[in-house]
């Protein structure tokens, strides 16, 4: 099953050019964005034991972002987790494979990052 919850009001962040922040599952600021964060919504194969959704795909420390003049830029934190680009219509782009905070990937306004489960959007 694959669905996609748009959120009318989606939660923001501001952030300030040329500050780095950290995206993972342990962040605090994924608080206003767990909506499925509930034992509730995903059962494990056999139905006896719940296990949280915000636990899925998503490491502790996914990537680093920070605002820019020409984009988001984003390095990898974790070398296991799946980093993807998409545009403004929700068509992938690229898969992000190689940034590092050298050499950040950079994200246009408008277009999206996808870790794990969360489909976050860029707005400068």
């Amino acid at each position: 099953y694959c669905a996609l919850l748009v959120l009318l009001e989606g939660p923001s962040q501001p952030a300030a050019s040329g500050t780095r922040l950290t995206f993972g599952r342990g962040m605090p600021s994924l608080g206003a964005l767990r909506v499925l964060d509930t034992p509730q919504f995903v059962r494990q194969g056999d139905g006896a034991q719940a296990a949280s959704a915000d636990r899925l795909g998503l490491s502790r420390n996914a990537f680093s972002w920070e605002a820019s003049g020409d984009g988001l830029r984003v390095a990898r934190l974790s070398p296991t987790q799946a980093l993807y680009h998409l545009d403004e219509q929700l068509a992938l782009v690229a898969q992000i494979e190689s940034a590092t905070q050298d050499q950040p990937y950079v994200i246009p306004p408008g277009h999206h990052l996808v870790a794990g489960h969360y489909v976050l959007r860029f707005d400068a």
